[in-house]
């Protein structure tokens, strides 16, 4: 006969599963702030301009290059590069507020503190 798990028992086990979804919280918190510090960087956001612009490039080539008999294709090509444009807006639009408040923040600790390090009176 198999016996009842006790109060103590089913408390614990209830404080388990509560600690296990908050460390899944922090943890899912951590690496958003993880990719929003990696992708706010100037040399990422260079990086994927540049792929962007590569990709527009490409995609332009390529209508240009084929013949006008596959509309459809030209067409799906046009859709594509409008998506990657938007998604490519949308990402700069959502980046460029933390961009400007680093910089914000930069400049004036540079006014507070001096170019040079030096505290001002």
């Amino acid at each position: 006969m198999k016996r009842a798990p006790t109060l103590a028992a089913i408390h614990a086990a209830e404080l388990r599963v509560v600690q296990s979804e908050r460390r899944v919280r922090d943890a899912t918190r951590r690496l958003g702030a993880a990719l929003r510090a990696e992708l706010s960087r100037p040399s990422v956001v260079a990086v994927i301009a540049g792929v962007g612009g590569l990709c527009g490039i490409w995609l332009a080539r390529r209508a240009q290059t084929k013949a006008p008999q596959r509309q459809e294709l030209h067409v799906a090509g046009a859709s594509l590069a409008g998506l990657l444009a938007a998604g490519a807006m949308r990402f700069v639009a959502r980046l460029l507020p933390v961009l400007i408040r680093q910089a914000w923040s930069e400049c004036q600790k540079e006014v507070q503190v001096g170019p040079y390090g030096q505290e001002r009176p």
